[in-house]
């Protein structure tokens, strides 16, 4: 495999504390999200100040650091059964108790959609179940396109960002693609750093 050339002071020793604490990052990250959310919904004592959303910045980027490694160490199809073995099973559970319980005012289609992790693509995503979970489904079905673009190294994230800002200037989103398209470059910096992991030469 091609080494990527990054650059980065310290960047082993960054990589390999992202590894050892990678779980307790994840767990950071849920907590930013859940304040955050609590503070838009029932009290916001902070205002502006709340930032919390980062946590799903940092829950992307180490989706893609642990990707990389999976991908490196299964066959394709071994990595696409592990991502649902994950977090499948709890998404469809989810997605019917949404539908039988809570009374969504969700037609058959718009069921089926969501079982199937494309509510957030029909009907302009109005009848989605959650962007987030229905993005990383996406992320995970096209990772090894940003497996590959990202072995051209950091270039790709900037070349990424350049595009996503680009797409932002000609059109306006709903606020859900919003969140999942600038939300792009982080994972697929996360893929490379997690590639780095695997490589021999890391230079300045």
């Amino acid at each position: 495999m091609k080494p990527i050339i990054i650059c980065s002071i310290g960047l082993e020793s960054i990589i390999s504390n992202i590894t050892v604490n990678r779980s307790y990052l994840m767990g950071i990250a849920m907590l930013f999200v859940i304040v955050y959310h609590l503070f838009c919904w029932v009290f916001n004592p902070i205002g502006v100040c709340n930032i919390g959303y980062v946590g799903v910045d940092i829950f992307l980027f180490l989706s893609g650091f642990g990707l990389a490694h999976s991908f490196e160490r299964n066959s394709l199809i071994d990595f696409y059964i592990n991502r649902l073995k994950r977090i499948y099973s709890i998404y469809f559970i989810s997605v019917l108790a949404k539908y039988f319980f809570f009374k969504e005012k969700w037609g058959i289609d718009d069921l089926l959609a969501n079982l199937a992790a494309i509510g957030f693509y029909t009907k302009s995503g109005i009848n989605r179940f959650d962007w987030y979970l229905e993005s990383l489904f996406s992320l995970y079905l096209l990772f090894p396109l940003f497996y590959q673009f990202g072995k051209l190294g950091f270039k790709a994230v900037i070349l990424l960002f350049v595009l996503v800002a680009l797409l932002f200037f000609f059109f306006d989103f709903q606020w859900w693609y919003d969140c999942f398209i600038g939300r792009l470059p982080i994972f697929l910096y996360g893929t490379i750093l997690g590639n780095v992991i695997e490589l021999q030469s890391i230079f300045l």
